[in-house]
């Protein structure tokens, strides 16, 4: 179960959340629209300068929080194109023109603090190292979760296991954090036998390995592929489908692809039709018909279906 923070109404701040629509496309179902509830009155942005100069702008002479919010991976935050960011609408360190630098500068004596609000960003080198970077070019405290994020409009929950990492300026800088370690689940003592359970209205159906035909993989690297037999009982094993997690919310993270389930004939007399996942990151699935469910990967995604891949 993920942990809900209420939201503190009374700290002043600034905020900018990307414009990208909830819209076929996007695959965003919704995790957007609860940032705009949520921080009511935010600004808007499609770009990282404009994100940056939302906040320039609102926080001059103010002295406050300073907060964008979007979609996010390991060490980056998407200030537009919702899931499906291009690499100039990301604010990260492994971006290599850093074309966010000289334009973040400028909340140096306006800001408070710098908050990415967005799934992972301060996770990892990657991430230490973009907070590190942002607290270094502002003179103040930057921050961002470690973990998977996701916002009602009334609160926000955070992965179990999620923090935020901090950077304080003039400080030693602190130990990178890694992502939440995987949960305690039963070990996988025969692939074939895994059960998925899945939300089908208003209730849960529980199906066997037997009652999926192929699994599809339709990565965002451009690779597509179907896996049956053998194959698809051990990538069954990988996804925790027997552990649905409700998050309250979709996932702020920046989508890797889509995962296919096509059930056998008696698959589809208990869940209907197909279904689809959409990969957030690395670590998770969430359901698109069921947003505020998702089921965890373990060991995460590239290296678990590279494997299967090469096979």
């Amino acid at each position: 179960m993920a942990t809900p923070i209420v939201n503190a109404l009374s700290i002043p701040r600034c905020v900018t959340i990307d414009r990208a629509p909830h819209a076929p496309g996007y695959d965003d179902k919704g995790a957007l629209e609860g940032d705009r509830i949520y921080f009511s009155g935010s600004a808007a942005n499609s770009t990282p300068h404009e994100a940056i100069m939302n906040l320039v702008n609102c926080s001059r002479g103010k002295h406050v929080e300073c907060i964008i919010a979007g979609h996010g991976q390991v060490g980056a935050i998407a200030c537009g194109g919702g899931v499906h960011p291009t690499d100039d609408q990301l604010i990260a360190e492994y971006v290599f023109w850093n074309h966010w630098k000289d334009d973040i500068a400028g909340l140096r004596g306006q800001a408070t603090m710098v908050t990415l609000f967005a799934c992972e960003t301060g996770a990892s080198s990657w991430g230490l190292r973009l907070l590190d970077s942002i607290s270094k070019l502002t003179g103040v405290v930057a921050r961002a979760p470690t973990g998977m994020v996701a916002c009602t409009g009334q609160v926000t929950m955070y992965e179990p296991g999620s923090v935020m990492q901090v950077v304080i300026p003039g400080q030693p800088l602190p130990q990178p954090i890694e992502v939440p370690p995987t949960p305690n689940y039963p070990p996988w003592s025969d692939p074939p036998s895994a059960r998925l359970r899945l939300l089908n209205g208003q209730h849960v159906v529980e199906l066997g390995a037997n009652h999926i035909e192929t699994l599809e993989v339709v990565h965002a690297h451009g690779y597509t592929f179907h896996l049956s037999g053998m194959q698809l009982a051990k990538a069954l094993s990988f996804i925790r489908f027997a552990y649905p997690i409700d998050m309250g919310a979709p996932l702020m993270s920046i989508a890797s692809g889509t995962v296919i389930l096509h059930p056998t004939v008696e698959g589809r007399t208990l869940l209907g039709s197909d279904r689809e996942f959409i990969i957030c990151g690395q670590r998770y699935l969430m359901d698109a018909a069921y947003p505020s469910i998702v089921y965890r990967v373990d060991p995460p995604f590239d290296v678990a279906f590279g494997v299967l891949q090469r096979k």
